[in-house]
Order: C-alpha cells, then sequence, then structure tokens
C-alpha cells in the first residue's frame, strides 16, 4: 500500500494558526482573553452554565475529584474497567478505594444494573457513544462523566456537557476538538464551579484582589495557555461539521460490518454519536492488527484496566471479553472515503 492510513490526523486550519499567533503576540500565560471566552463558548455550546478550561483531560478529572472530595469526604469511587486508563488513574491519586466495575457488551458503556458498593461514579462516555444518563442519574450516586471521548454527541437530542455534577472532556491531538493538549471541565453547580478555579489555580481565593497571594484551598496549576485556548476556540466553530464527517465515515463501516462483525449497538434516537472512536470486535486480534499495520493501515486496541500492572485486581467479564477483541479502526476528521473503505476491505479479508 502505497499511502499510509493514519489512525488520527490533527486537522489545525490556516484559521487556527492565525489564532494561535495572535495570541502569541498579544499575551503569553494562563490568564489570556482566550481563555475565558473559549470557556463562556464551551459552555453555551454544550448548555452548561459553567465550564473551567484546564491543560488536559486527565487533569480535568483530578480536579473534578478534588472538588467531590471537598463536597462529600472520603468516598470509595466506581470505575468502568474498559476505558482508557486516566478515568482511573485520576481519581486514584485523590481516593483511597477505587473499585472496577463491568460494562455493558452490546455498548460497551458502564453497565448501570452492576453498580454497587460505592459511593461516586467516574462513568465514561466510551469511544465517544453517551452513557443512559437518566438511568445513571437514577442511582442516586455523585457522578463526574468522563466525557473526553464525547464532544458534539447528544443524548436524547441535547449536547453532553450538563447530564450530571461535573464532565470532563479533552483537547489532546486525537480529539474532534484539539488544542495539542488541552481539557474543560464543565457543571451546572456553582459551588463546584467555584472549587474547581481554585483548585486548579493553585487554590486561590476566587474573590482575591489581583495583588494579593490568598489560598483557599490546597491546589496545584491545572491551568490552560490562552495559546491553547485559541487554538481551541478556532476549532469549537467546526464541531459539528466534525461530527457530521466521522458519522458518515461510520456509516461506510457500518455498510461493511453489520451483521458481519460486532460493532458497538446503541439506540440513534436516543444516543447521537460522535464516533471519536469506531471499534469492532474480533477472535485472534492481534494477529489481525499486525497484518493490518504491515500493510501500512494503522490500528489500536484498548485493554482492561483492572488486570493491568499498577493494579492487578480481576478483570469484570465483559470488560475482559471486549478489551481481549476490540480493534479500533481508523477515523479522523480528514479520513476520505476510499479510505475507510480500504480499511473495510483489508479488515473482512483477514478475518
Amino acid at each position: 500500500m502505497s499511502n499510509k492510513i493514519e489512525w488520527d490526523c490533527p486537522d489545525f486550519t490556516e484559521s487556527d494558526i492565525n489564532y494561535a499567533i495572535k495570541s502569541l503576540n498579544f499575551y503569553i500565560g494562563a490568564k489570556g482573553p482566550n481563555v475565558e471566552l473559549l470557556e463562556n463558548s464551551f459552555a453555551k455550546k454544550v448548555g452548561a452554565k459553567y465550564a473551567v478550561a484546564v491543560d488536559n483531560g486527565t487533569n480535568a478529572i483530578v480536579a473534578s475529584c478534588m472538588v467531590l472530595k471537598h463536597m462529600f469526604g472520603e468516598l470509595t469511587i466506581g470505575v468502568p474497567s474498559f476505558t482508557f486508563i486516566a478515568s482511573a488513574n485520576a481519581p486514584q491519586f485523590i481516593f483511597k478505594n477505587i473499585k472496577f466495575l463491568d460494562v455493558d457488551k452490546d455498548n460497551w458503556n458502564l453497565d448501570i444494573n452492576k453498580v454497587k458498593d460505592v459511593d461516586a461514579l467516574v462513568s465514561v462516555d466510551v469511544a465517544g457513544l453517551p452513557i443512559d444518563y437518566d438511568s445513571l442519574n437514577g442511582l442516586g450516586l455523585p457522578v463526574i462523566s468522563d466525557s473526553a471521548e464525547s464532544a458534539g454527541s447528544k443524548y436524547k437530542g441535547e449536547y453532553i456537557g450538563s447530564q450530571c455534577l461535573m464532565h470532563t472532556f479533552s483537547f489532546h491531538r486525537s480529539k474532534l476538538i484539539s488544542s495539542g493538549e488541552g481539557g474543560m471541565i464543565t457543571t451546572n453547580s456553582k459551588e463546584c464551579y467555584d472549587l474547581l478555579k481554585s483548585y486548579s489555580n493553585h487554590g486561590y481565593d476566587f474573590n482575591k484582589k489581583s495583588w494579593e497571594y490568598k489560598h483557599k484551598t490546597l491546589g496545584l496549576n491545572f491551568r490552560m495557555s490562552d495559546v491553547h485556548a485559541a487554538l481551541a476556540l478556532s476549532q469549537l466553530s467546526r464541531l459539528d461539521e466534525y461530527v457530521s464527517h466521522r458519522k458518515f465515515i461510520a456509516e461506510i463501516y457500518d455498510s461493511f460490518f453489520k451483521g458481519v462483525i460486532p460493532i458497538q449497538k446503541y439506540n440513534n434516537k436516543v444516543f447521537s454519536h460522535n464516533y471519536f472512536l469506531y471499534g469492532v470486535l474480533v477472535e485472534n486480534r492481534d494477529f489481525i492488527i499486525e497484518k493490518m499495520n504491515s500493510q501500512g493501515i494503522t490500528i489500536k486496541s484498548w485493554a482492561s484496566i483492572a488486570s493491568q500492572d499498577c493494579y492487578r485486581r480481576q478483570d469484570p467479564l465483559f470488560s475482559k471479553y471486549i478489551a481481549d477483541r476490540i480493534m479500533l479502526l481508523p477515523i479522523h476528521n480528514k479520513l476520505k472515503k476510499n479510505d475507510a473503505e480500504t480499511v473495510a476491505t483489508t479488515l473482512l479479508s483477514l478475518i
């Protein structure tokens, strides 16, 4: 194969670059005008009252967990075992007890029916597919939603970002909106907002005067720089365009795989998927990935978190089942139709 098909490809336009250059020319640091503008614009876009920009999606979860501990004290935190490891690592640094929970075999999100013996949750919108927020909130537990992958996705017609106590987002290079690195936290709670602002900025008193060094909480530095905010702000205007393109690519994959290979299942009348990831489940997964990578098609996979060396616990049943079989196919803002067709036909030739 002459042209390599990459798993991801950041989509920075001349407009994005000009936003960044303007920021560099006028403001260097973490308190520039683009940070506040991005926060306000992102909150408005997703329908949340408040948004706090931070330096990456992992620290967005850390800061949210710090708020959770401030509000509720020491808690046992439930985390799905089938997710990117940051969903578990972040609360592990704040709380003593993390419990790994299983996921639904069909939609790959947390199996809400199996949640027990936890005080709060870090749920995940796996691959960009929203979890069932009504059922999740019906548990009566404080919830941080790791929505790192679901910017632009919708639940019952509303953008993800206001469905639970706090949502965290990532602007990593592979995400729909990218600033290279960056993150955002949204909430409808003024208490959460004030605490997030403090915890992410050295614990400063939110109402302090500009010349004062008054610290309200034991905080850290999770601030986003103005130039990163400028990049994310420019890309935010194209979020719906990105989602539309990824859905187009997903429809191509669906036409090849439905009824042939297991894919993520959901009710499209309730859930609107942004397809940050497109996964399929196959037997002999590693062999197929090696073959496709050797042909210039970049494929990735996930692993269940619980049994990894840093935790060494037993994998929940379906988390392990999915993790042992999943292949994450190329899907990004610049992927072309013929490339998606090449990926699909190559995969089908190997199963």
